[in-house]
C-alpha cells in the first residue's frame, strides 16, 4: 500500500513555466482589487522595520490607501516597544 509519505512530490510551477509569470501571480495590484478583478482581500506585508510601531504603520499605509482596509495586525512587544514577527504584518482589505 503506497502512503503519502512514498508518492513523489509535485511541484505547483512546472519545470518549464515561465519563472517570472509566477512571480506575476503574487503580485498585489491595490486598483484591480477595488476594481473587483482581483478577488483577495488578505495580503502579508513583510520586512517592515523592526522600531515601526502600529501608528507609523497606518501611518504610511494612510498616505495612499485610507479607508481601503478593515483590519491590521502588527505584533508588538510592549517590553521592547518594538514589533515582533520578523517585521511581517497582517492586513486584511475591505471589500
Amino acid at each position: 500500500m503506497m502512503t503519502s509519505f512514498d508518492s513523489p512530490r509535485t511541484r505547483r510551477n512546472e519545470a518549464n513555466s515561465n519563472p517570472s509569470d509566477n512571480k506575476k501571480q503574487f503580485e498585489l495590484d491595490l486598483d484591480r482589487i477595488m476594481r473587483g478583478e482581483d478577488r483577495r482581500t488578505t495580503l502579508m506585508i513583510k520586512n517592515i522595520p523592526n522600531k515601526y510601531t502600529s501608528k507609523m504603520l497606518l501611518a504610511a499605509i494612510d498616505e495612499r490607501r485610507r479607508g481601503t482596509y478593515d483590519f491590521i495586525y502588527l505584533p508588538i512587544d510592549f517590553k521592547n516597544k518594538c514589533n515582533v514577527a520578523c517585521g511581517i504584518c497582517i492586513m486584511h482589505l475591505s471589500t
